[in-house]
């Protein structure tokens, strides 16, 4: 098939951000994804790829039981049994691997690095000199201000490490942004986030099993595959 109107065609094209037909020997400007340039009868034409494509649908799960009957729901859907992740505290990940030990999991606590623990040693070493030399002319003061500052590092050492660091890990996943927002918000109030990636023919029925379940929070949906 041959082009009436190559300038209506360019008009066209140019519209979507694609040019569909352009004459063999000049530039080929970018096209759709999951499309390629063929020739026939000295034009360049598009014909698609079978290249497959994949969602990640989320939500955080409330309880243990929530994530249950979602795993059980998705067995039941034909999902694949590693496709779902779930991302957890960890004081929750060994009762998460004993109740479903087909599931993926991950931590989302960090500690300290060894730059941060060198920095917080020294900023503890450095109150302690403090104290001593205040116990020196009152004993009673630098025995106070070292028994505050003690149960200050350690009680911020303990919050340290429970605070979720969701965000940052979703992030790296190439997730976006404004999901990555949502399910921050919703994890400090549940048990988990779990995310399931499926290709597109499974999209509408998993979709539906996340809709459906009144448990989990902020179910949300990208055409993407997280980087795991």
């Amino acid at each position: 098939m041959e082009p009436n109107s190559i300038g209506q065609l360019a008009k066209n094209g140019a519209a979507r951000g694609v040019f569909p037909w352009t004459r063999v020997g000049h530039r080929v400007p970018l096209t759709d994804a999951g499309l390629i340039p063929e020739v026939r009868n000295g034009w360049y034409t598009q014909r698609c790829m079978s290249i497959p494509r994949y969602y990640t649908i989320g939500a955080v799960a409330r309880d243990l039981g929530a994530l249950k009957r979602l795993d059980e729901r998705l067995a039941a859907s034909g999902v694949a049994d590693d496709a779902l992740l779930v991302l957890l505290r960890r004081q929750d990940e060994r009762l998460v691997g004993v109740t479903l030990p087909g599931v993926r999991t991950r931590r989302v606590e960090s500690g300290l690095r060894r730059a941060q623990w060198f920095e917080f040693a020294s900023a503890f070493l450095g109150v302690t000199a403090v104290s001593v030399l205040l116990g020196a002319v009152h004993l009673p003061t630098g025995l106070s201000v070292q028994a505050v500052m003690t149960v200050a590092a350690v009680v911020g050492l303990i919050l340290y490490h429970r605070r979720p660091r969701l965000e940052k890990q979703l992030l790296r996943m190439g997730l976006p942004e404004n999901l990555v927002e949502e399910w921050s918000v919703a994890f400090p109030e549940g048990f988990a986030l779990a995310l399931v990636t499926v290709p597109s023919d499974l999209f509408e029925e998993v979709q539906e099993v996340f809709l459906e379940n009144d448990d989990l929070e902020s179910p949300l949906a990208v055409d993407r595959r997280p980087v795991l």
